[in-house]
């Protein structure tokens, strides 16, 4: 898969387009075609401006791995800030201070498949599951987690003790890590810790039925989305790496007008046929882009850290989580950090996300605190 962002330039010079080789027998850039990608028409037919490419690798990714910190202020464990950055960086090259961004969009119309799955997942089997007697469906918890775990499936086996402790199913992106995996994660005289994402997920879920209680199951999942994941993190992440290349990124979906509209939308209107991420916005657009624009495979923007993770930067991530300043805290179970690096790096599981977390906390109590 190609990660991209058109950016439009001083309206009318030119677009950027951003791609991240993928590293190993993946797809090769240099070679692709941007035919392939439906971009073609809206850089140059649709709106007038010639391409611009700029091609990164994991070398690229690796050299700005500590800088990230430093301009995020806080930890920001997303990918997405790697190619964000060499984004801003490029455009600002171009005279450009001032840009539009899409963040808000998919939080407030589904824009995400994972997002749809677990509407129709809670509509249906969920719902079920909790209608079961208690202790059933705790028989059920511990009959599966076992198996599940050794598996590698933790997050299958925290879906099925919530359902056990009624508690929500969706969660936003409150945490990468869920309580299943944080029990091993922390030490002992941490684990305490592992209630957290629990606890901040009821307490929107508790706002929100204040707010208005009679929300659908849809706004409720984008209210979660818009209060926790799109400010903490989406928002964040782009202000932050615009900010340092001097960027100034503005958010038009996020007008509060639009926002207070699309949420008194209910569910069955914005995905009425249970399978279309996006609907209403698709079709609010179909008289401008053509269909084989608006209905392509959604891509997202990010960089392919999985690979990278299981190859030429497995040894740095190993050195600077296992024996890293953090590490002495003893906050983490080296023990389980071993294991997650290890099985990544074997190709038994895909735990990009959560090494590049720890990975990225490392670096920023590094930056921070040493």
């Amino acid at each position: 898969m190609i990660f991209h962002r058109l950016c439009r330039i001083n309206s009318v010079s030119g677009a950027i387009l951003i791609a991240v080789k993928r590293s190993g027998a993946f797809i090769d850039v240099d070679n692709c075609d941007e035919n392939t990608l439906g971009l073609r028409y809206i850089v140059h037919d649709f709106a007038g401006l010639d391409g611009l490419v700029d091609v990164l690798d994991e070398n690229d990714g690796f050299d700005i791995l500590e800088k990230l910190p430093f301009y995020e202020d806080e930890p920001n464990a997303d990918p997405v800030c790697i190619p964000l950055y060499f984004l801003s960086k490029l455009t600002r090259e171009k005279k450009t201070i001032v840009v539009q961004v899409g963040e808000g969009s998919d939080e407030q119309f589904c824009g995400y498949k994972w997002m749809l799955r677990d509407y129709k997942f809670i509509e249906s089997y969920y719902k079920t599951f909790l209608s079961l007697p208690k202790l059933i469906r705790k028989a059920t918890y511990s009959f599966a987690k076992p198996i599940l775990n050794h598996k590698n499936l933790e997050l299958a086996t925290d879906f099925i003790r919530r359902g056990v402790n009624n508690e929500k199913f969706y969660w936003s992106g409150q945490s990468v890590f869920s309580p299943e995996h944080l029990n091993g994660l922390f030490t002992d005289k941490y684990s305490f810790l592992k209630d957290n994402p629990y606890k901040y997920v009821n307490d929107l879920y508790s706002e929100l039925a204040k707010l208005y209680p009679e929300a659908d199951i849809l706004q409720q999942f984008l209210f979660t989305e818009l209060t926790q994941r799109l400010p903490e993190m989406l928002l964040m992440r782009v202000d932050k790496i615009g900010m340092a290349n001097s960027i100034e990124a503005r958010v038009p979906f996020l007008d509060h007008r639009l926002v207070e509209f699309s949420m008194s939308i209910p569910e069955k209107m914005k995905v009425p046929d249970n399978k279309t991420t996006k609907y209403l916005l698709k079709k609010a657009v179909e008289p401008i882009l053509p269909n084989n624009i608006i209905y392509r495979q959604k891509q997202g923007f990010a960089a392919p850290v999985n690979e990278w993770l299981r190859s030429s930067w497995y040894d740095y991530a190993y050195e600077n989580i296992i024996n890293s300043d953090f590490a002495k805290l003893g906050i983490i179970n080296k023990n389980y950090a071993k294991n997650l690096l290890l099985k990544h790096k074997n190709n038994k599981v895909n735990s990009g996300a959560m090494i590049y977390s720890l990975l990225n906390l490392n670096l920023w109590y590094k930056v921070f605190f040493k």
